[in-house]
């Protein structure tokens, strides 16, 4: 859980790393990623002389235990998150949560988000932090939904996608949720068309590689795939 959690907060970027641990891939070892994870943790500790409401806060924001035990261990519709590595990718921040005590024993929460239409504060109420917390993404994450603000799949695609870093383009969308983690598969032997010749690829046999994707969404990584490598045929 604490890999996938990172794997969801998309930290694994910030990583660290020698030479010989990046051409291993390192980062991507669920046992690095439960290190990282702690190692957060432990810092947000030093740093705050050991607040406990500090630790707290961070641990609920980092390991959302009462939204995986309210659904099962799914992540559909954690708003909390989803906000967050919006945020991340637009602003290149972590939001920050306001919390104002009610008589009642419950809180309001304030959340200031910077969107294409300038800056807008959020605010909800509930009857714990987590709870308000959940109540505020998910009133922004309507919102930015409801004004075409939401990064898509096609957003996270880099300008230089290729044959070279297809592979670990493929991953880093299964770890942020947008298609399923991919299972490649390879034949044995030769495939032939229907003319009997032998069907290969740019190097070799042709191979089968297996993802789950919204077919519109995977025709344009196709067409962006193939764009870029016409291009560089074309400069050759």
């Amino acid at each position: 859980m604490l890999a996938h959690r990172i794997d969801i907060l998309g930290f694994t970027e910030f990583l660290l790393m020698g030479k010989g641990d990046i051409q291993q891939h390192k980062e991507d070892e669920p046992s690095v990623k439960e290190d990282l994870f702690e190692a957060i943790l432990g810092a947000i500790a030093i740093d705050s002389g050991w607040d406990e409401e500090a630790l707290e806060n961070s641990v609920q924001v980092m390991l959302r235990i009462d939204h995986y035990l309210e659904n099962c261990f799914s992540d559909e519709e954690d708003y909390v998150s989803m906000i967050q590595q919006w945020n991340q990718k637009e602003n290149g921040e972590i939001p920050v949560y306001e919390f104002e005590p009610l008589d009642d024993g419950g809180y309001k929460v304030y959340l200031e988000l910077d969107t294409r239409r300038g800056h807008i504060t959020y605010w909800a109420r509930g009857y714990n932090k987590s709870t308000a917390r959940r109540n505020v993404a998910e009133m922004a994450h309507i919102d930015l939904y409801e004004n075409d603000e939401l990064h898509t799949i096609m957003d996270e695609l880099p300008e230089n996608l290729d044959l070279d870093n297809a592979i670990n383009v493929l991953q880093e969308l299964a770890q942020k949720g947008y298609i399923s983690m991919p299972e490649y598969s390879y034949e044995e032997e030769p495939k032939y068309d229907e003319n009997g010749n032998e069907q290969t690829g740019l190097d070799g046999p042709v191979h089968t590689l297996k993802v789950d994707v919204d077919q519109d969404e995977l025709i344009g990584i196709h067409f962006q795939l193939c764009g870029n490598i016409f291009g560089k045929i074309a400069k050759a």
